[in-house]
């Protein structure tokens, strides 16, 4: 489900990089010839035109066994998953991963939270509106018992670039429930390890760097590469100690209401 024609334009988030008609392209033809016309389908358009209520039945749809959310902006990813768990194909077992649910957080000036803003935004929102209980599973939404201790995988540490499951860039989710009362986001990480996320983690730091290199480049004009090298070195910490806590808003976890950070209006254009 794509709409071939890149990003739509965002109201919610401001990038330099998600930019309306960015990353268009139309894949469809590779990939029928890779799969095969019987392994794979296409439903082509922006998510609030292509996803009605009665495409699940029209295809023949069943529950999924994984969803994929590659969708970028917040708006483009709560329609999606809406209509994922509103049309039933989200059920007890399904997995859903992210592709970029730290992008945002990992760019933006000043720091935001990963539910308040992008794909964990919608993740939480979907969450509380349809009662679903998730399970961090993989990925960087909780730490590895054996990390705990110490630098581990959702710290960015050196097993982030080996196949620990919680090494990878983004989080998957299992559901365990859906629409009894349990709703959980299933991200499991703290305030202190979201920001060890913010300082460690290679991937995180990488995007930061890009999008400070994207915004001098914006506004002074030159050479991307030198604005690049520029940013190169420039990475993301976590509060300076004795620092005022930052504005919080409040998040489900664990079937009971928790504390977490609420972000704060993305500035520099994003």
């Amino acid at each position: 489900m794509d709409s071939f024609e890149g990003l739509p334009d965002s109201r919610a988030e401001k990038t330099r990089g998600w930019a309306k008609g960015k990353y268009a392209a139309d894949p469809r033809q590779a990939l029928t010839a890779e799969l095969g016309k019987d392994r794979v389908d296409f439903v082509a358009g922006f998510y609030d035109r292509s996803l009605t209520p009665g495409l699940a039945r029209a295809r023949n749809m069943r529950p999924a066994l994984y969803v994929d959310v590659d969708c970028d902006l917040y708006e483009s990813s709560v329609a999606a998953l809406e209509w994922v768990f509103r049309s039933g194909l989200a059920a007890p077992g399904t997995l859903v991963g992210y592709d970029d649910w730290w992008t945002i957080p990992c760019s933006a000036e000043p720091a935001v939270h990963p539910l308040d803003v992008g794909e964990g935004r919608a993740h939480r929102e979907v969450a509380e509106k349809f009662q679903v209980e998730f399970l961090c599973v993989a990925g960087p939404c909780k730490v590895a018992a054996a990390a705990a201790s110490g630098l581990g995988a959702a710290d960015g540490g050196a097993s982030s670039s080996s196949c620990d499951a919680y090494g990878t860039w983004g989080p998957i989710f299992l559901v365990l429930s859906v629409g009894e009362g349990r709703a959980s986001t299933g991200f499991e990480l703290t305030h202190t390890q979201v920001a060890s996320v913010f300082e460690r983690n290679h991937q995180c730091k990488s995007h930061a760097r890009r999008f400070k290199a994207l915004n001098m480049y914006h506004a002074q004009g030159g050479n991307f590469s030198a604005a690049l090298r520029e940013a190169t070195g420039a990475s993301r910490g976590p509060p300076v100690a004795g620092a005022p806590p930052p504005p919080f808003g409040e998040d489900i976890r664990g079937g009971r209401r928790d504390r977490v950070p609420r972000s704060r209006p993305l500035s520099g254009g994003r």
